[in-house]
């Protein structure tokens, strides 16, 4: 399980110097001030429910009282004189508490009740269409209900209006406005002072207890950002909108940018195009919950491959929904190179290991025979050479003739090998006409050849070039040529073939030999198996031929390879740079 950090790009605020400390008040002033004004507010619009509530209580009980007045007397003077005589109604309203009863007669209105009483006689008038009394002409339209506006004597009121149709009687009970907002505009002032202070205090207060506390968070951030700046994992966090809400500097240093130049932007906008479309398939796991992890080779922007580990890590809010994710980048370029080192050095020490063996085996067992038959074949003719016919004689010489080239055959491919495989042999590519170096290799093995009653051809143009060292050239088609020879029955046919092949020379050595079985082809050219068969003369190999043919051709850059069918014969080809 892999534990790691991710830091957004937050930056906590310094509480400790001034411009941070009066930007927390003014803030908690300002939070303070708008819940004082929006408590208050709603205490206001209470109230004033209330005293609607009252007013329209008050007016209905009135307006009950009048016509049960006049049911009984009929005599308006002494239902007038009964509501002036309460003493009790103007302290109940308030100070600016009023009952007004007003009739209308024509284009003007007189007031039988106002806050002086009534005179029934010589009541006090204003015109229908005034721009004051605005509640009374409400209530003489015939409508009941609420209004505000200006009353009979300029003040703004709250009103309920209503008509008794019986005495065509308009009827306002009211109370200015201005009374029922005093109260709460001398309590927000002093709440509100006193919040501010208490807020002031409260933050005094916060600063000496917090600083400690916030400086220590940002220290904590600062040691933690420079721990994940520095360790050798790119580190990112994104949301699910592909969003970068924060990196560390060796993702931004990956990408040749700075940490301000990514955050906040897009992934598709900061990596490479082929990049993203490899790593999409992985981002739509990870944003569907499923931790992904892969090994992956990209191309940095200065054209460097780098091998890398990424984990793809959900991440998930208190509701278990995916909102982003985690993406860690572990660059392990020296890893795999050491391990391809590795793999060479074992390698390197397979092929050495091989090699030694096959060296020794020669010395011990294939070199050996042919110096056997040489000192068996002489000491005969030593001892007894006067008791041979000639034609014995002659026959015991080609013994020992042919021993001898065997020995030689296998001393030259020895030597040849060695310095192959010490690094001393001479490569000295040069210009070498094919036709003549294959006719000379074909005369000299033409003895050999005779001797099998073999056919040697060539189809080989005169104007083909091949740029090639002309020893390891000669030694390439000696071993392939003595290779077909030796699994050719008498009579058979070895023909030699040159053709370019784009800018390579491609040359066929074919026979119609025994040719090789299928399971067998594979392990041809390999120096840790040993894989040798008897010619059709009887003829003993090393197959160490073959290998000095594989790195000959290889030193030039070609390919060597074998079509072979058992029963057929083989076809041995390589390819040489033309030029």
């Amino acid at each position: 399980m892999l534990n790691f950090c991710i830091f957004n790009n937050f930056k906590p605020m310094t509480i400790s110097n001034r411009k941070g400390t009066f930007q927390l008040l003014i803030i908690m002033i300002l939070v303070v001030l708008i819940v004082t004004g929006s408590s208050l507010l709603i205490l206001y619009k209470v109230v004033l429910n209330e005293k609607k509530e009252y007013l329209r209580e008050l007016s209905e009980n009135q307006i009950s009282t009048i016509k049960s007045f006049y049911k009984d007397t009929k005599e308006t003077k002494d239902i007038l004189r009964f509501l002036k005589n309460q003493q009790k109604f103007n302290s109940v309203l308030g100070k600016t508490g009023e009952f007004i009863i007003a009739y209308m007669n024509k284009d003007t209105i007189y007031f039988l009740l106002d806050h002086l009483g009534y005179d029934f006689h010589n009541p006090r008038s204003i015109p229908l269409k005034s721009k004051i009394g605005i509640p009374i002409q409400y209530a003489l339209s015939k409508h009941a209900g609420f209004i505000s506006g200006l009353d009979y004597r300029g003040n703004k009121v709250l009103a309920f209006c209503d008509y008794i149709p019986e005495l065509h009687w308009g009827i306002v009970t009211k109370i200015n406005i201005s009374e029922t907002r005093e109260p709460f505009y001398e309590a927000g002032l002093y709440g509100m002072i006193s919040a501010i202070f208490l807020v002031f205090i409260g933050t005094l207060i916060f600063i000496k207890y917090s600083n400690p506390i916030v400086n220590k968070i940002i220290e904590n951030e600062k040691q933690l950002t420079l721990i994940t700046d520095n360790i050798p994992v790119n580190i990112a966090h994104i949301d699910k909108n592909l969003k970068y809400l924060y990196v560390n500097q060796k993702l931004a240093d990956r990408y040749a940018k700075s940490k301000e130049e990514i955050i906040g932007k897009k992934v598709f906008e900061i990596v490479p195009k082929q990049e993203f479309e490899n790593a999409y398939p992985s981002i739509q796991k990870v944003l569907d919950g499923e931790t992904v992890f892969f090994e992956n080779s990209n191309f940095y922007p200065n054209g460097e491959q780098h091998f890398l580990n990424l984990f793809y890590v959900p991440h998930f809010d208190n509701k278990n929904r995916v909102v982003g994710y985690y993406l860690l980048i572990q660059d392990i370029t020296e890893q795999k190179i050491a391990e391809q080192q590795l793999k060479r050095v074992a390698s390197d020490l397979k092929n050495l290991v091989a090699t030694k063996d096959k060296f020794f085996g020669i010395i011990a067992h294939d070199l050996r025979n042919p110096f056997t038959s040489l000192i068996g074949a002489s000491e005969l003719l030593y001892k007894d050479v006067d008791q041979y016919s000639h034609h014995s004689i002659k026959k015991i010489s080609k013994l020992i003739n042919e021993a001898a080239k065997q020995g030689y055959s296998l001393l030259e491919n020895l030597l040849e090998w060695s310095k192959s495989q010490t690094g001393n042999l001479a490569y000295n590519p040069q210009k070498n006409k094919i036709s003549e170096l294959v006719a000379q290799n074909l005369s000299a093995l033409e003895m050999q050849a005779n001797h099998k009653k073999i056919q040697l051809y060539s189809d080989i143009s005169n104007d083909l070039i091949a740029f090639a060292d002309r020893d390891m050239l000669n030694t390439i088609l000696r071993n392939l040529l003595s290779n077909a020879l030796k699994f050719t029955h008498k009579g058979g046919k070895v023909l030699v073939i040159a053709q370019m092949n784009g800018n390579d020379v491609l040359l066929t050595v074919k026979d119609n030999g025994v040719g090789i079985p299928k399971n067998d082809l594979d392990k041809l050219f390999r120096i840790d198996i040993k894989y040798s068969n008897m010619g059709t003369s009887e003829e003993k190999g090393t197959g160490l031929g073959l290998l000095l043919c594989k790195e000959f051709v290889e030193k030039h850059r070609g390919k060597i390879w074998i079509e072979s069918e058992e029963g057929s014969g083989s076809e041995f080809k390589f390819t040489i740079p033309s030029k």
